[in-house]
């Protein structure tokens, strides 16, 4: 509901007799002017909190809520709902889904004949266990890769596509090479 007042030019201007806020059961609540700021005030001081780090054996992890790795979180939401809770702080955060399972599920799931393959030859998980396996991983996807410039499409082994193979081992290596920045081990 709006109301016409007039400043000090005469002008009509609209002010807000109503404002409302999204309660955690989804309703609407009705609230005063000061409670609708005080309800603000509040969530920004929440979204304050999410953002304050503290330092933990040289480790900067943050206090509240997860932040992306550049330790900071915001969304890329319509700000006009922002009061209404229907937005989602992922502004920065990969696109798992629609960059990677939507782009390429025919390639994925290819890649996961791979790994069924090679649980069924040698071992679930096995892999993560092979010594020097960065190197090795990278052989295999090298030599998947020559067999198929040299026109031959699938692995005489596996029967599957010498392209799944060189991406299987792509993802392998990458995957050790990560662990092992983050101190995982290999």
């Amino acid at each position: 509901m709006t109301s016409t007042n007039k400043n000090n030019n005469d002008k009509k201007i609209n002010t807000v007799d109503y404002f409302f806020w999204l309660g955690e059961g989804g309703e609407l609540q009705p609230l005063s002017e000061e409670e609708f700021f005080e309800e603000i005030n509040e969530e920004m001081e929440r979204e304050r909190k999410w953002r304050e780090v503290e330092v933990n054996d040289g480790k900067v992890e943050p206090v509240g809520q997860p932040t992306n790795r550049r330790g900071e979180e915001f969304t890329n939401d319509d700000p006009n709902l922002i009061g209404t809770g229907a937005i989602k702080y992922d502004g920065g955060k990969a696109a798992s889904f629609r960059g990677l399972v939507n782009y390429f599920p025919k390639a994925l799931y290819a890649v996961s004949e791979i790994s069924t393959f090679g649980a069924r030859k040698y071992a679930w998980n096995g892999w993560e266990g092979v010594e020097d396996g960065v190197a090795r991983y990278s052989d295999a996807m090298v030599r998947h890769l020559l067999a198929e410039g040299q026109g031959e499409d699938f692995d005489p082994d596996s029967g599957l596509l010498h392209a799944a193979h060189t991406a299987w081992g792509s993802l392998a290596r990458l995957e050790l090479m990560l662990r092992e920045r983050e101190g995982h081990g290999g």
